[in-house]
């Protein structure tokens, strides 16, 4: 049950992250598509977009995203 979970959550999270990329880094989603290249050059392609350090990424990209909704 605890893997459903976590299965949902990452899901809903991978949701939003994408459609904030759509919204805010138009592109985005199209330039990680088309280079299909392995995780880190997508963490390096997303730091660079969003402006903050690698090590920040995933603990800052939810208020990233959420900041981006509630700012509405």
């Amino acid at each position: 049950m605890a893997y459903a979970k976590m299965l949902a959550y990452q899901q809903i999270r991978g949701y939003w992250i994408s459609r904030y990329l759509d919204e805010a880094h138009s592109g985005s989603i199209q330039d990680i598509l088309v280079r299909k290249k392995g995780w880190q050059h997508i963490e390096k392609m997303l730091t660079s977009k969003l402006s903050i350090k690698r090590r920040n990424l995933w603990p800052d990209i939810d208020g990233i995203v959420v900041e981006h909704f509630c700012s509405r």
